[in-house]
């Protein structure tokens, strides 16, 4: 019976996207379905149509689009009081989109990139370089992106995108979130893991290396021993030029931290002495 249902929907999804008036709303469909299914905020859906640079850019023009996509039960406004912030995409329907998308990993990979940038943009959680992340006016902006931004990145990340810097940004603002404001430590140091193998940035890996360690201070001896060596192995291989010094310098604190705490108190005001610098 569910099988049947699916069969169903998945008739219905294949004949509404070719009648859709535009490129922009089947991409916008495509969103609503590699993004969480509840309370799709507008302010993503507004912010990937802009990036994508198609066609109807006006409040007006933008707000036909989703018109649209309600109109052929695509997504339906969400029904919480408060209907013109966010959208609902019925679970079935995301299914069978995703199916699609995987099915056709070419074909969809320009707008899962594009999905991937946006969110990356607008969820900048990054408590050294963003210090506004930590204000509690924010709170409800990153609780209310969170779900979606993490749904977006996993679906790239089945999806095998390659070298994208911003799929790598995306993981790590997504883990720091996770570990400072919901306390969800061990998928935060999963995303972690997963970003620094992946970058190709020395900046990216400085910061998911010096995240990985700061998140060790509650973990046991062996923990804090292995991020010392990953810290020390990460500055080693820093590249002279880099312009960006803030992980860097913020590498050298951890260290001289995890270095005193573990009674090695020569390292630890080596570093402390290369901070002051």
């Amino acid at each position: 019976m569910q099988q049947d249902y699916k069969s169903t929907i998945a008739a219905t999804v294949e004949f509404a996207i070719p009648v859709l008036k535009s490129e922009a709303a089947a991409d916008l469909f495509d969103l609503c379905s590699i993004a969480s299914p509840d309370h799709i905020p507008y302010d993503l859906l507004r912010s990937f149509h802009a990036r994508q640079g198609s066609g109807a850019v006006t409040e007006s023009g933008f707000s036909a689009i989703l018109k649209e996509l309600c109109d052929h039960s695509l997504i339906t406004a969400a029904d919480d009081g408060d209907t013109a912030c966010c959208f609902d995409i019925h679970r079935l329907v995301q299914t069978v989109r995703q199916d699609w998308m995987q099915a056709y990993r070419d074909s969809s990979m320009r707008v899962v990139s594009a999905a991937v940038e946006t969110a990356a943009d607008l969820f900048n959680f990054d408590l050294l370089r963003n210090v506004g992340s930590a204000c509690g006016s924010r709170a409800a902006y990153y609780a209310s992106l969170a779900p979606h931004c993490s749904s977006i990145a996993k679906f790239a990340q089945e999806l095998c995108l390659e070298d994208s810097e911003d799929l790598g940004l995306l993981q790590i603002n997504l883990a720091e979130y996770l570990y400072e404001t919901c306390k969800q430590s061990d998928g935060a140091i999963d995303l972690l893991c997963t970003a620094r193998n992946s970058a190709k940035s020395d900046v990216l890996k400085m910061r998911a290396t010096v995240l990985l360690a700061r998140f060790q201070h509650d973990k046991d001896i062996d923990a804090k021993q292995r991020a010392v060596a990953e810290l020390a192995d990460a500055l080693e291989c820093l590249v002279p030029q880099m312009d960006d010094h803030f992980y860097e310098i913020e590498a050298h604190s951890i260290a001289a931290s995890l270095n005193i705490y573990l009674g090695r108190y020569d390292e630890g005001r080596e570093r402390l002495a290369y901070r002051r610098q």
